[in-house]
């Protein structure tokens, strides 16, 4: 076994290596990356790399190391994410996770980032554990806390109770508003990313126009932003299973929702019609403006014919509150600051800002 930067000869490995996991739960959902894995991936960062395990042509396990810019503290700096680690029973075998980290550890020398974010779904006790703890050449995780992603199924709803506040779609030729909101109330947030006129058109922002930011105004001044992401043309959700008690219960779940407006569950094997709520903040992370953002998106999104809206918080997030009227599907995760020796001065240097967690980046 050998470990490898991947490259497009192995996309379609890449590719069924995802499509064959998925999410735990009553709803299983697993997450595919069509037409290319490493099309996809842009969108994490401006530098993207996938480590891989081989042996005679096989790809046994992976992992992505991304970087782009990011708010830390108020300033713009390059940090990096790691994300979606798949492992054979062979590639354990194998020790690849070690020696992947290994290789991790050698590409991590370049400079490029002081440090990464993770995330561990809750319930992956194998991750935890085999991540987690300390053994000599893996980096170091420390835990941020949780997070939850959550996927608000859509029907139209009465308007928000927010009269002082008004909601419209950025203008063509909007960027500089859009860029400067983004860096004024996104910078109140750890791990907020940093974004530039220059990115829209890239494959950082791939399918998202200027057009599709929402921006939140009180007493005639910009208060808040947020952008409706559709991302299905190379980043797909599909159900995969349910669970025999809610199989069995699906005809009459079917019902109350038709009744309640809501669109029916989805067919196992069907892919979910989601769009995301992304690149979301405030002033103050005040609630009630992005309670107003969110309640527009999602009458947005039912009129445009989608089914689901995801988005995202860390717990520790005031702003997590404003789900809890939706009745949505709430995956959970853990928020890791990871590195080695030598980044962890950034980690005890966060100054206690809120931390920011957006699945559509993720």
């Amino acid at each position: 076994m050998k470990i490898i930067l991947a490259n497009p000869a192995h996309d379609v490995q890449l590719r069924n290596i995802v499509r064959s996991e998925s999410m735990p739960g009553h709803i299983q959902v697993a997450y595919e990356r069509e037409p290319s894995f490493l099309q996809g991936l842009e969108t994490q960062g401006t530098f993207n790399q996938v480590i891989a395990a081989e042996e005679d042509g096989k790809i046994l396990l992976f992992g992505c190391r991304s970087i782009r810019p990011m708010f830390i503290n108020g300033e713009r700096i390059d940090f990096g994410y790691l994300s979606s680690l798949r492992s054979t029973p062979l590639a354990k075998q194998k020790l690849g996770v070690a020696r992947s980290y290994k290789t991790l550890r050698e590409v991590h020398e370049d400079g490029r980032c002081l440090g990464y974010i993770s995330t561990i779904i809750n319930g992956n006790v194998e991750a935890v554990s085999t991540l987690t703890h300390g053994r000599a050449g893996l980096p170091y995780y420390k835990n941020m806390g949780t997070c939850r992603t959550v996927a608000i199924p859509l029907r139209k709803r009465k308007h928000a109770s927010h009269p002082n506040i008004s909601i419209r779609f950025a203008k063509p030729g909007g960027g500089a508003l859009v860029v400067r909101l983004l860096e004024n109330f996104g910078k109140q947030n750890q791990f907020f990313p940093a974004l530039t006129k220059s990115d829209f058109g890239t494959p950082l922002l791939r399918d998202l126009p200027i057009t599709q930011f929402l921006i939140a105004e009180q007493n005639g001044e910009a208060c808040g932003i947020a952008a409706l992401w559709d991302q299905s043309k190379f980043k797909q959700h599909r159900i995969r299973k349910y669970s025999p008690a809610l199989r069995l219960a699906k005809p009459f779940l079917n019902g109350g929702l038709k009744l309640a407006g809501y669109s029916p569950m989805p067919k196992e094997g069907e892919q979910l019609k989601n769009a995301y709520f992304c690149f979301k903040a405030a002033r103050n992370h005040n609630p009630k403006i992005l309670q107003a953002l969110l309640h527009h998106a999602c009458n947005h999104l039912h009129q445009a014919g989608y089914s689901h809206c995801i988005t995202g918080f860390h717990n520790d997030d005031p702003a997590t509150s404003i789900v809890k009227h939706y009745p949505a599907t709430t995956y959970r995760s853990r928020l890791f600051f990871t590195g080695w020796e030598n980044d962890l001065k950034t980690f005890d240097q966060l100054d206690g800002r809120v931390l920011y967690f957006d699945p559509a980046i993720l």
